[in-house]
């Protein structure tokens, strides 16, 4: 039996969806997930991670063990952390995160370490530095943090209403 693995990458402009065998194990995914990658990049080492992992995905796992009824979401990165800033009011903090966890972890994170109430929480999203990009909260980090510099720094601002 199939199941899907859905790639994020820093070497990948999109999510990649393939089908795999329930049956494979970490080096076959592994191999699976260089396959996707551009060809130019097939050569780096890189390592993969479970979505909201703290670990690299462990050797010998198989596909079946891993496998959610979405699927399992993989992250192919050459980094094994990335370093994230947050500021907010004034304040800096910082921290290192495996790539594959999500741009919504990041945030439920930083509003902790702020000490910010989840009612204003709720109205906050996390902002690229210096753009207006405000990545979805199931973005991977490292899709965000290219090799050699592994790092992404982000700005806690208010989230854009729509009145009306």
């Amino acid at each position: 039996m199939s199941k899907r693995v859905y790639i994020q990458s820093e070497m990948l402009p999109d999510i990649r969806l393939i089908e795999v065998e329930e049956t494979v194990d970490s080096a076959g995914l592994m191999a699976l997930c260089i396959a996707e990658l551009p060809s130019e990049s097939r050569e780096e080492e890189v390592f993969l991670f479970l979505e909201d992992a703290t670990d690299e995905l462990p050797a010998g796992a198989k596909l079946i063990e891993l496998t959610e009824e979405q699927g399992v979401h993989i992250h192919v990165h050459r980094c094994h952390h990335i370093k994230v800033t947050v500021r907010f009011g004034g304040r800096t903090i910082e921290r290192e995160f495996r790539p594959g966890i999500t741009v919504g972890t990041v945030k439920k994170w930083a509003v902790r370490e702020f000490g910010m109430p989840p009612p204003d929480a709720a109205e906050h999203v996390l902002q690229i530095v210096g753009t207006s990009d405000q990545p979805d909260v199931a973005t991977h980090i490292g899709t965000l943090a290219p090799y050699p510099k592994c790092a992404v720094a982000f700005d806690l601002v208010p989230s854009h209403r729509v009145q009306g």
